[in-house]
């Protein structure tokens, strides 16, 4: 039983749980502050809330082709965990990330949006050339080179040359 699982399945599960945030002490609406209520500080608020991404995450997954689902799921699946998934608004609005800290500038949070549209050529480069590929498809998005350590590898100046 344990041996086996629905990949995809566990893996937006994965991406829900990924996706909590934390509740602050307080919301500011207009001058009025709201403080955080006891139901916000327990575990019924997180189970909740990941339950609901797990349903948002399962309808956008559901909506994908079949070429989409494979590429989306190896990717998720994959080691280092080339793409990572959120949901930025109550309404189900999934938005596809590619990590890049300390690839664009030196100690820097960093994540590129992108979309479904670019899914083949990310999935494409990553395969050929692993994160490289990925940095050079956000370098050229974003019009801009990657700090030394990956602008002078060759990995990735021959993903660059791919593109």
């Amino acid at each position: 039983m344990w041996s086996s699982r629905h990949v995809l399945d566990s893996l937006l599960w994965e991406a829900a749980v990924d996706d909590m945030g934390i509740y602050p002490r307080a919301v500011l609406r207009g001058t009025v502050e709201e403080l955080r209520t006891e139901w916000q500080d327990g575990w019924n608020a997180a189970v909740t809330e990941i339950t609901e991404k797990h349903g948002q995450l399962t309808t956008w997954a559901k909506a994908l082709t079949e070429e989409q689902l494979a590429q989306v799921t190896e990717l998720l699946n994959a080691d280092g965990e080339p793409v990572h998934l959120g949901i930025r608004d109550k309404g189900g609005g999934v938005v596809l990330l590619m990590n890049c800290g300390d690839t664009f500038m030196y100690a820097c949070a960093d994540a590129e949006r992108f979309d479904l549209a670019d899914l083949p050529e990310i999935h494409r480069l990553w395969k050929k050339h692993g994160y490289c590929g990925q940095v050079a498809w956000i370098a050229r998005k974003r019009n801009a080179e990657p700090v030394k350590e990956y602008r002078y590898d060759s990995r990735y100046i021959a993903a660059k040359a791919d593109l």
